[in-house]
């Protein structure tokens, strides 16, 4: 049967790290397009209101739906329709009937598409319909004169086309940059892989416990008595050797792993590590068969 090959700690690294940085990105795309898109519509909606309210103030407006006369009123939207980039402004009177429309021809004829019932009795609103250009979102706002008589309705139309392009254009905006994160993520997952790797001299995590047991193993087999000491001269190991040694110099309490090697109960103990004190070094061992020969036997 084939041994099946093992997943290096590199690799092990690079993958959690990734999986960690898509879940958070995955989240934050969720979070950021539930509110962009419903923004960018929100935004199209003000626009669409700013338009219309702006026109339905402007005298011209007014006087001409009193009047009856369109002319004015076609030569002013479309002027407003080109500088705005917007589908259509049409201006309706109180019967729905347009005084102004991207097509000409149109003027004089019922507003198709609805949506025009609220405004007409005095109130804002905003809807999607189907008109004789395509679909549109639409901002209904009414007209009214200087006495405050309602004389008719301004419409402003936004193509649902764009409005669904711009919407597109966010999003994709969006996943550009979570994807980018997304790159980054998984490059610094790489890198923080290679760190750990080198700080472990290029093992895998089998390979130092097997290297530890066979260092355990061989220390505790060797047939001189080892006592391993760190900087602060705490005592980190203690082979069976050195511990037969110390009890046969009556010092079992001064060689345990987490005491100090400096301090115990015996002046004899104390020679010793002045004898074998081998000066400013951070991490070395000393062989309690060395303490022996230094002249540091108890009694």
């Amino acid at each position: 049967m084939a041994r099946r090959k093992r997943i290096g700690l590199r690799t092990k690294v690079a993958v959690m790290v990734s999986a960690v940085v898509l879940v958070v990105l995955l989240m934050l795309y969720f979070i950021f397009r539930n509110q962009i898109i419903p923004q960018t519509r929100h935004a199209l909606e003000d626009k669409a209101y700013a338009i219309a309210r702006t026109i339905a103030l402007i005298p011209l407006i007014s006087e001409g739906l009193s009047t009856g006369d369109s002319r004015e009123i076609q030569a002013y939207t479309s002027k407003i329709t080109r500088r705005n980039d917007i589908m259509f402004v049409v201006v309706i009177d109180m019967n729905s009937i347009r005084y102004s429309h991207p097509d000409a021809s149109l003027i004089g004829k019922p507003f198709v598409g609805g949506g025009q019932q609220a405004a007409l009795r005095g109130g804002e609103s905003i809807s999607e319909g189907q008109g004789m250009l395509g679909r549109s979102l639409r901002a209904f706002v009414p007209v009214y004169t200087n006495r405050g008589h309602q004389a008719g309705v301004v419409v402003v139309g936004l193509s649902m086309e764009r409005v669904q392009k711009l919407v597109r254009q966010n999003e994709w905006t969006l996943v550009a940059i979570l994807l980018s994160g997304a790159a980054l993520g998984a490059g610094g997952a790489v890198i923080l892989g290679l760190k750990i790797k080198r700080m472990i001299f290029g093992m895998e995590p089998a390979d130092i416990s097997q290297l530890l047991q066979e260092r355990s193993a061989m220390l505790q087999s060797i047939r001189e008595g080892i006592i391993a000491v760190d900087d602060k001269g705490i005592i980190t190991m203690v082979n069976v050797e050195a511990e037969r040694l110390l009890a046969k110099a009556v010092l079992p309490a001064t060689a345990t792993p987490g005491r100090s090697a400096r301090t115990g109960r015996s002046s004899d103990w104390s020679r010793c590590w002045q004898a074998v004190r081998p000066g400013r070094i951070r991490s070395w061992s000393l062989t309690v068969s060395h303490c022996w020969s230094a002249g540091c036997r108890s009694g």
